[in-house]
């Protein structure tokens, strides 16, 4: 909001509109927005905020990671947010959480995503503390798969649920 007084009491119809685009789009609270001139001397901005899902350390500061996938600088705690180890690019940990939406795992379950060298993914499930180690290729699959071994309840699972190796599931 204070970005954008740099815009008022100006001639609406002077206004240029993709400088208020830029201005709102610069700020990564911002998920989504739509603008409408509404004469002789209103403009109307709609903005939808973002809510963040999951928190990384970057450069030794907190951050958080919006729903729309940018980086968030905030003086608000949330504590309830998966951890990200490592050093995803954003558009892998999109990736993840796109097939992690997609799949019968609930990422409200999720405590901690770990971002690995080799660029694949392990996680943490958080009331059990297993570490499920996902295959680079057919994440999705690999989720789904994870999903009903954990709600099987012949299979005792202590620490792991390995799913690097092609055509084979490790339980530890």
């Amino acid at each position: 909001e204070d970005n954008l007084t740099i815009f008022k009491n100006q001639n609406i119809f002077l206004l240029d509109k993709k400088k208020i685009e830029k201005k709102i789009s610069d700020n990564n609270w911002i998920s989504s927005y739509s603008i409408q001139k509404k004469y002789p001397s209103k403009l109307i901005v709609n903005l939808r905020k973002t809510e963040p899902i999951a928190k990384i350390i970057v450069d030794n500061e907190i951050l958080y990671i919006g729903s729309n996938f940018k980086l968030i600088k905030s003086k608000t705690q949330f504590n309830d947010l998966p951890n990200i180890f490592g050093k995803p690019k954003i558009d892998e940990f999109k990736n993840l959480i796109m097939n992690l939406n997609l799949s019968s795992l609930s990422y409200a379950e999720i405590s901690d995503i770990y971002f690995l060298k080799s660029g694949r993914w392990n996680i943490k499930i958080q009331n059990n503390n297993i570490i499920l180690k996902l295959p680079r290729d057919n994440i999705l699959e690999s989720l789904n798969l994870v999903k009903k071994i954990l709600d099987n309840k012949n299979i005792i699972i202590k620490n792991t649920i390995d799913l690097t190796v092609k055509n084979q599931i490790i339980v530890d």
